[in-house]
This record gives C-alpha cells, sequence and structure tokens, in this order.
C-alpha cells in the first residue's frame, strides 16, 4: 500500500511538472544547523530522482558551516568520502511562485541499502514514530522572528525604527517588502497565521499555524529559506541571527514552538475539562519531560554562537527552568485557550534554530515524561527568569553540548548518531569561533594595551 501511495504521489508531482512547464527541480535538504542546502536537477530527471535519489557527499552532512568537520567525528562509515543517495519525499513538491520555472522538493539522505544517513529530518521521524507507538500525534505551530533589511549600497538600514511594535505605521513603511514576502508564502501553501512587526528597529514576527508532525517542521524550514530568497530579490537582507548587531534599539530574534497531544482519534489529549486548569495529566507529564531535559534541550534550539546572546534581561528570553499558565516569563508557557486547541509553548529556541532538531528534541523529552510518569514542578506566575532559586539553563554552546551529550534518554531517543553528528558540528563552530579576534576585543584592547 506505501509503495502505491507513493507511486500515486510521483505521478502526482510529475503531472504538476508537466502542467507548470518546470524546467527545473531544487533537491534540498535542511543542514544540521539548520541551513537550507540544494542541489538543481534537470526536470526530465525527476521521475528518476524520486524512484532513486541524487548523489550527495556523505561528508556534506556532518560539517559545519565553515565546511569543517569536528576533529572527534572520524572517517568512518557515518562520515565517509563517498555518497549516499538524497531520496525527496513526494509530498514537498512546490512550484517557486517567484521563479516558475523551478520547483523544490525536501529530500533525506540514505544508503545504497536503503537504510538512512544521518538528518535532522530522518531524526524527527523517527521521535515521530515512537510518539505514534505511545498512543500520541504532534501537531505543532511556529513563531520565528527575524530582521529586515534594506540594503543602501554596503550599508543595512532597518525597514522599522525602534518605536513600531505592532505599528500599522510601521507595517505601512514596510509594505514594499512585505507584500512579497507574504505572497509567496501564501503560494507555497504555508500555513501563514500572521506577521508582526516586533519590539525591535527591522523585527517582525512570522507567525506559521498547526501542522501535524513533520509538516510542521518542513513548514517553518520553508518558509525561513523562502523569506531570505525573496527579501534578496527585492534589493533586502533578511536574517534569523539571534542579535544582529549591538545596538539599544535591536532586540533579539526567538523560534517559540508551539505543541499540542492528539490521540489517533483526534482527542485533544492535553485538554481535561474536570481539572481545576483545565489541563490533563499527560500534558503535565509531557511538560515535566521538557523540564527534566531541558538543560539538553538548549543546545538542540541554539546551534549558534550568537544564540546565547539572547539569555539577557528583558528579552524574554528563557534563562531558568519553569513553567506557567500564559506567563511569558517561564520557559514552558501553557496557552489560554482550551478544548482542542490545549496546547504548550516552549520559548527556548533561537530563530536560526534547525526546525526538524527542534521539534524531534521537545518531543523526545516530552515523551519521556509521559512514558516515565514526570510531573512537573508546581508552574510560576512570576518572572521565573529573575528567580535565583530556580534551576539555570546553559549559558554557552559548550556548556550546551555537554548538557546534550551527558542526557543518556535524549541521546537515546534522538538517535547516538545524529546527537555526535549535530553536537560535533556545534563544536567545531565553538573552536574556530575561539580563535577569532572580535571587533570587541579590538577597541577594547588594542589601543590602551
Amino acid at each position: 500500500m506505501e509503495r502505491q501511495t507513493r507511486e500515486a504521489q510521483v505521478q502526482e508531482v510529475m503531472e504538476q511538472v508537466r502542467a507548470g512547464n518546470v524546467r527545473w527541480v531544487r533537491l534540498a535538504t535542511t543542514d544540521l544547523i539548520g541551513v537550507m542546502r540544494a542541489k538543481l536537477v534537470p526536470a526530465e530527471r525527476l521521475s528518476t530522482v524520486l524512484a532513486k535519489g541524487h548523489p550527495w557527499g556523505v561528508r556534506l552532512l556532518h560539517v559545519d558551516l565553515a565546511e569543517e568537520l569536528d576533529p572527534d567525528t572520524e572517517y568512518d562509515a557515518l562520515t565517509h568520502l563517498g555518497n549516499c543517495r538524497m531520496l525527496p519525499d513526494p509530498e514537498t513538491f512546490r512550484i517557486l511562485p517567484w521563479q516558475q520555472d523551478t520547483a523544490i522538493v525536501l529530500a533525506e539522505p540514505v544508503y545504497d541499502d536503503g537504510s538512512p544517513a544521518v538528518s535532522t529530518r530522518a531524526g524527527l521521524r523517527t521521535v515521530l514514530a515512537r510518539a505514534h507507538a505511545a498512543g500520541y500525534r504532534i501537531r505543532a505551530g511556529s513563531e520565528i522572528e527575524f530582521h529586515l533589511y534594506h540594503r543602501e549600497g554596503a550599508a543595512l538600514q532597518p525597514v522599522t525604527d525602534y518605536r513600531a511594535f505592532f505599528s500599522a505605521r510601521a507595517l505601512a513603511g514596510a509594505e514594499a517588502i512585505l507584500a512579497p514576502l507574504r505572497e509567496a508564502l501564501a503560494a507555497l501553501h504555508l500555513p501563514l497565521y500572521s506577521i508582526e512587526n516586533e519590539h525591535g528597529a527591522g523585527q517582525f514576527e512570522l507567525n506559521l499555524g498547526p501542522l501535524e508532525g513533520l509538516h510542521a517542521a518542513d513548514a517553518a524550514a520553508l518558509a525561513r529559506a523562502a523569506v531570505k530568497e525573496v527579501a534578496e530579490r527585492h534589493g533586502y537582507l533578511a536574517t534569523f541571527i539571534a542579535r544582529p548587531d549591538n545596538k539599544r534599539e535591536t532586540n533579539t530574534c526567538g523560534y517559540h514552538l508551539h505543541q499540542a497531544l492528539y490521540t489517533h482519534d483526534g482527542t485533544n489529549a492535553g485538554h481535561d475539562g474536570e481539572d481545576p486548569d483545565g489541563i490533563s495529566t499527560s500534558l503535565r507529564r509531557y511538560i515535566g519531560g521538557q523540564l527534566a531535559h531541558a538543560r539538553a534541550l538548549v543546545a538542540c534550539g541554539s546551534p549558534t554562537v550568537s544564540g546565547y546572546k539572547r539569555h539577557q534581561p528583558g528579552t524574554f528570553a528563557p534563562a531558568r527552568i519553569s513553567w506557567g499558565f500564559d506567563n511569558r516569563g517561564s520557559l514552558l508557557r501553557v496557552m489560554r485557550e482550551r478544548g482542542l486547541d490545549t496546547r504548550v509553548e516552549n520559548r527556548l529556541g533561537e530563530a536560526a534554530a534547525n526546525p526538524y532538531m527542534l521539534l524531534a528534541s521537545h518531543v523526545a523529552a516530552g515523551l519521556d515524561g509521559l512514558v516515565a510518569g514526570r510531573d512537573p514542578m508546581p508552574p510560576i506566575a512570576h518572572d521565573g527568569n529573575a528567580d535565583p532559586a530556580l534551576g539555570s539553563l546553559p549559558h554557552d554552546l559548550p556548556e550546551a553540548v555537554a548538557a546534550l551529550r551527558g542526557d543518556d534518554v535524549l541521546c537515546e531517543l534522538l538517535g547516538p548518531d545524529l546527537v555526535r553528528a549535530y553536537s560535533g558540528a556545534l563544536m567545531s563552530t565553538w573552536r574556530r569561533y575561539q580563535s577569532f579576534v572580535t571587533d570587541w576585543e579590538i577597541a577594547e584592547y588594542r589601543e590602551v594595551l
């Protein structure tokens, strides 16, 4: 049945190619850090690629953004010098609205024997299968903040000033870029819920409505890639770096992930009308699992050096381990909606987080809470980030990676090979950062010392 279903999907894709006069197809995958990588293949080869995949260097799946490999990751069966095959998922096929002779399809790496190579998308698929076997389906929605700059020669100018928080004036002033952005996202059939200007100069938030499991992460990955490409085509820079500069009017950018538990019959497993707070024991234990593994989750939500600059007073980025009801001062925020919309928002991630790794790690931690019966600490109603009695989160990349590598349960659920490759890429980045002299250091020391 699965083979027939895939064959039907492939046939539908090829019909879209013919009807849309598509000439080229981007075969795309998200790397460990979260950047979308792609090869361009002729449309006449697509049916073969859909059936057999396309060659891709295995080593390139494990390097950092400078294409360097962590020295602790040896050239073995995991990272040899040969090829794997990138196998597309026909469900993700979309024609690019801004370049209609070109389409995109997301893919996962497999070896010649059909076994999966390491990838965060495959890792998420495995975690979701575990949740399904335990009786749960996961729906997720994404809130992703970013900055928009107009390119003026070599200079960058924020498209709004810092007084633009939910400002109709600022929205109107940025319409020249917001219009093509929202039209592109809609044409890609992404569940756009809203776009709003946020606290800082040039800062916006992209909200994607809930989708089930893998589709939610696919939507986030495609949306980020689309925002960057469309902005570039119109003379703008869109960036998801957590903090793009050191100016007072520049706010930090996060990735808040909403998650809802459902049973296989479509019932929201997080809702309990008999509970005084309206939430079930299942949701409490899902929360308890994420709290228990919170320190390890930080590396999965903040893969960059800059991501740890978010955790400052006044940024609403979590610095301590807590949960609460509609409380932005907590790590986990149970939203006020109940019934089918009962859900929890995890506020941990930076805007550049890999959507697959972020969701996979959250679901894995929550699933451990469900299986192990982890009841959470009492909820808080105050600003947990200012409460020294609460447990603290890692302050930098090495501390976060150490927490992830030291969490045996989370490593097993995510897959040891994935954790090894992912954390290796992060530490390779950190070693390069440690050898780089920053502008701050030069300004601070060069003249005086």
